[in-house]
């Protein structure tokens, strides 16, 4: 972690987006008596009195996510998860829900972050045939693994992928995808609070869509506002800089 903003008095920090970028945080955080405020959905399991956690834990997403579609879809379940502590504790959680439901576990997997090769991994799924695939990739690894999945579907086929923190801000990045169903549970959708969005004779269809992250990270700046806080900050994937 950068120390200067530190050295020069900041004590609120906005950020950052993974689990693993908050752990390394964390120590000069309290070391500093410090505030983080993470905005990012995140596995629980952890409750510091010096973080403000506005993403959802898995109470919060997974579970009602998994309660909706095993009754619906079956519960023949595929996992798919990147190789850090969201993916491990999503995966254990999800594992105990479908245990619970007297169901299996046809494929598990874990892949390094940047992994974009998911070729034997969607033939050994495929083979399987799960009632649904449960994603537990992030960044460039979920939008590799869901357009090679959707390309490796038969026309006319149907795969049904569950997400907790794939969002609208995503879809223009993963294109078209005809043969999945993707399903996911976040804490609002923007088209869904603002129908305008939605709506493409309004001038809001045109406007980006910025997602969880940034909408809740501008709901705790706004929160910090009314104080005498002097955090003059600017986002980055790792760590926070003076801007």
């Amino acid at each position: 972690m950068d120390k200067e903003p530190l050295n020069k008095g900041v004590n609120h920090f906005f950020g950052p987006i993974t689990s693993s970028a908050r752990k390394v945080l964390l120590p000069e955080i309290q070391k500093n008596k410090a505030m983080l405020w993470f905005s990012s959905p995140y596995e629980g399991y952890e409750c510091e009195e010096q973080v403000v956690y506005l993403g959802p834990c898995p109470n919060q997403n997974l579970l009602p996510l998994m309660d909706y579609a095993i009754p619906k879809y079956g519960n023949k379940v595929a996992l798919v998860s990147s190789n850090y502590v969201w993916g491990w504790e999503s995966s254990r959680i999800a594992k105990e829900i479908v245990k619970a439901n007297s169901g299996s576990i046809v494929f598990d997997a874990l892949f390094h972050m940047q992994e974009t090769d998911f070729s034997l991994c969607i033939n050994n799924i495929l083979k399987e045939s799960p009632s649904f695939i449960i994603n537990n990739l992030v960044g460039e690894s979920n939008y590799s693994f869901l357009k090679q999945l959707n390309n490796s579907i038969k026309e006319n086929t149907l795969m049904r992928v569950l997400s907790c923190n794939l969002t609208e801000c995503e879809l223009a990045v993963l294109g078209d995808l005809p043969n999945l169903e993707l399903i996911s549970s976040n804490p609002f959708f923007e088209s869904t609070i603002t129908p305008e969005l939605s709506d493409k004779t309004s001038s809001l269809n045109k406007a980006n869509r910025s997602g969880y992250f940034w909408s809740d990270l501008f709901i705790s700046i706004c929160l910090c506002k009314g104080g005498q806080i002097k955090s003059i900050l600017k986002y980055s994937r790792n760590t926070i800089d003076i801007a």
